[in-house]
């Protein structure tokens, strides 16, 4: 029991303590306050659906973590700095970030399936997929 768990240093605190789009979104946002991002940039930068990405930003909106502008038709998304809960998240952004990016297992498409519906050393089909005619018709 005591050799499955991770290290301390090896915990990721933000996934630790809040749901991985929440976390991933509370990452970008509130590292550097002053960046700016809009959905479409932070779903990439997460590699988590859009609709997933734009929900999450909109609850944050509305709990007042977050500030809006509309930019060029874009929605640009900030971390609210007057909100009281902005210099703990800021911390646990800062000091309880993991070096290794988060990966979404949705968005990796597993490919084992495709390895093993194969028949070992055929590639290719042999025979052509239509019926060969047979004496009615011949050119």
């Amino acid at each position: 029991m005591r050799g499955c768990m991770k290290p301390v240093a090896e915990i990721d605190f933000l996934h630790l303590l809040f749901p991985h789009v929440r976390a991933e979104i509370l990452r970008i946002l509130f590292f550097d306050p002053t960046q700016e991002t809009y959905g479409r940039a932070a779903a990439r930068a997460t590699t988590l659906a859009l609709r997933t990405v734009q929900r999450e930003l909109a609850g944050l909106e509305a709990a007042g973590l977050l500030t809006s502008r509309k930019k060029d038709g874009c929605r640009l998304f900030r971390a609210n700095r007057g909100h009281r809960m902005f210099p703990a998240l800021q911390q646990l952004a800062i000091k309880g970030a993991s070096d290794r990016p988060f990966v979404s297992k949705a968005k990796k498409p597993r490919q084992s399936w495709r390895r093993s519906a194969q028949a070992p050393g055929r590639r290719y089909i042999r025979s052509s997929p239509l019926p060969k005619p047979r004496g009615v018709f011949s050119l």
